[in-house]
């Protein structure tokens, strides 16, 4: 027969080729020849078991021809092999819960691990060097899958309120997946609430009419600070003036 069917291989690895035998096969031979053709030519035996034959390519970086034989039956086919898919970028958006005031942000999450506020919603950016037939990123609990069809991909891991650790697993066009999955851990933070401390060195005298007084303090959040305020009482003739003013600075002065 002249026509060449190819298969696609793994590169620099073994790989079995399985030949199954038709059911309305005239033929039921015990053994089958694989002869390479090419450059380094060897020759393969494979014997049925159970309508099945298999063969171990040898790894090889180079494609080469060969054929199926078995008595006056001969098929060509043409090796071709192929390294596997790998992943060049993985990145995390993410948009954090609307009471923290903050722009989203994105950040990279191979082989590294990332801390989130509790509620935000994580989606996973990525890139392959080749496009992907399927995506598919699982731990324990959970399983998201994707099918880009591109090397670009993208998939939503919704809001996570603790801590995750995901592999994630790809397929490329050929149905080759890459050597090992790739982890992506991210750990979940309770937000605590914000602290706010006054200077030791704050003057605890009475203050004067039409005196700068400067009151020191810090305030600090373990997720950053959308707004600080600061409330004073202050007493004039045993009567209580409410005064509030709303900073962004740790040092405010009032006259």
């Amino acid at each position: 027969e002249n026509n060449v069917t190819t298969f696609n291989i793994l590169q620099n690895e073994p790989n079995i080729i399985r030949f199954s035998l038709a059911d309305n096969s005239r033929q039921n031979p015990n053994i089958v020849d694989l002869i390479n053709r090419g450059e380094q030519p060897y020759h393969l035996l494979s014997k049925l078991n159970g309508g099945i034959y298999d063969f171990e390519i040898p790894p090889t970086t180079k494609t080469f021809p060969a054929s199926l034989q078995a008595g006056d039956f001969i098929k060509n086919y043409k090796f071709n092999p192929i390294s596997r898919p790998v992943i060049r970028s993985i990145i995390a958006k993410l948009t954090f819960p609307s009471y923290l005031h903050l722009e989203s942000e994105s950040q990279k999450v191979m082989n590294k691990v990332i801390v989130i506020p509790e509620g935000t919603e994580v989606t996973i950016l990525g890139k392959a060097d080749r496009e992907l037939s399927k995506i598919q990123i699982q731990d324990k609990d959970s399983q998201f899958s994707n099918q880009p069809h591109s090397k670009n991909f993208n998939i939503d891991l919704f809001k996570l309120k603790s801590n995750r650790i995901f592999n994630l697993h790809i397929l490329d066009k050929y149905e080759f997946s890459a050597k090992e999955p790739s982890s992506i851990v991210i750990n979940v933070q309770k937000d605590l609430p914000p602290k706010s401390q006054f200077s030791s060195l704050i003057d605890p005298s009475g203050i004067l009419a039409f005196e700068t007084r400067i009151i020191d303090f810090s305030s600090e959040d373990d997720f950053g600070l959308s707004q600080v305020s600061l409330d004073l009482k202050i007493q004039m003739n045993d009567k209580d003036i409410i005064k509030q003013n709303k900073i962004y600075y740790d040092e405010v002065i009032l006259c």
